[in-house]
Formats: structure tokens, C-alpha cells, sequence
């Protein structure tokens, strides 16, 4: 089972600074453009996400079949993009 909830904001991603978004005093703003707005926190996320084994089994196969459907479609880049990502999953089977 994965530690984070289905569908959670990664902390820091809901904006940050209660919805005010202008910069005190006027002059410029925080981003250096003057337009008096401030950047937005950027996104943390946990160091980790834990999968159950038959979990990472299910996302091995869906990637395999994902690779072979795109080879056949002759969408090569894409297939390859699945053979990384399944090698990922598949070395956090092994890990």
C-alpha cells in the first residue's frame, strides 16, 4: 500500500501565501519582473512511495503491455519511454 493518499497535493503546491499574492510596498516583485506577484513555493514531495509487491507486479505488466501495444503502432519513442519506466518498476521489485 502506497504511504500517500490517493489524489494528495504535494505540500507547498496549494499556493502558500493564503491567496494574497501581491508583494508588500508596491516596487517590484519577488520574481525580479515587476509584476508584484510572488513565485509559488515550490513542490516537496516525500523521499518515498512504498508499493506492495503484487502492486508493482500489476504496474510491470500494464507497462509491458503499454511497450509492445505502442511497437506495434509504431510508435518507437514511446515504447522505449515504457521499457525505462518498466525497468524502474521492475529494479524496485529487485531493491
Amino acid at each position: 500500500m502506497s504511504d500517500a493518499a490517493p489524489g494528495a497535493v504535494p505540500a507547498g503546491a496549494a499556493g502558500g501565501d493564503g491567496g494574497a499574492g501581491a508583494v508588500a510596498g508596491g516596487g517590484g516583485g519577488a520574481d525580479g519582473g515587476g509584476t508584484g506577484r510572488r513565485r509559488p513555493a515550490p513542490a516537496r514531495f516525500r523521499p518515498r512511495v512504498r508499493y506492495e509487491k503484487d502492486e508493482v507486479f500489476e504496474i510491470c505488466s500494464a507497462l509491458a503491455l503499454a511497450e509492445a501495444a505502442l511497437a506495434r503502432l509504431g510508435r518507437p519513442v514511446e515504447a522505449s519511454r515504457m521499457a525505462a519506466a518498466f525497468d524502474l518498476a521492475e529494479g524496485r521489485l529487485a531493491g
